[in-house]
């Protein structure tokens, strides 16, 4: 399995599994009346669904996020690589050359 894919399907379960906790929390701490809302409202489950997966979307980035920063480099992938020659040709062009002296 490529390196991208399997740091994408451990963030993933690491990212839901942290929001599966925090409305566990949420919930068991009745924070705002949440619980007794989403237990007396027919709906109920699908605002906790919405609670859950909404912030499991944003743990999943700042999960990939910290994984790149603090142990993924961009020597892994080779698709990396091939950036920093077409940085440096766009940095040596004359009309940006110009501005950043």
């Amino acid at each position: 399995m490529p390196k991208l894919i399997r740091l994408l399907i451990v963030n993933l379960l690491i990212g839901f599994g942290i929001s599966a906790l925090f409305l566990a929390v949420i919930l068991a701490l009745d924070v705002a009346g949440l619980r007794h809302l989403m237990r007396q409202t027919p709906t109920g489950w699908l605002t906790g669904f919405a609670f859950f997966f909404l912030h499991g979307i944003v743990l999943v980035g700042v999960q990939l996020r910290l994984a790149q920063v603090c142990g993924f480099t961009r020597s892994d992938t080779p698709h990396f690589s091939r950036s920093k020659p077409v940085l440096q040709r766009i940095f040596r062009h004359p009309a940006i050359a110009a501005r950043r002296a």
